[in-house]
């Protein structure tokens, strides 16, 4: 059955949302990686966004319905 877009919406919603609440613990594991996020879930973590886009690709996972976010190291400073 092929989502609709107000449900791909809500999803990634939702997906924000929970990366927003756990963020903490995400930063300790995840420190300095790319993740991918699906489903209120890990799907992935990498080095690097091609390495997230490699796993996608060959998960045959579009990219588009996936919340890929950088996981800044603790030492990253942002000057505003």
């Amino acid at each position: 059955m092929e989502e609709t877009e107000e449900q791909l919406i809500l999803e990634a919603e939702a997906d924000h949302e929970w990366l927003a609440e756990n963020y903490p613990k995400l930063a300790k594991d995840f420190e300095g990686k790319f993740i991918a996020v699906r489903g209120k879930k890990i799907l992935t973590a990498s080095d690097s966004l091609n390495g997230i886009l490699r796993w996608l690709n060959e998960n045959k996972i579009d990219p588009r319905l996936v919340l890929v976010e950088s996981i800044a190291p603790r030492s990253f400073a942002c000057i505003l």
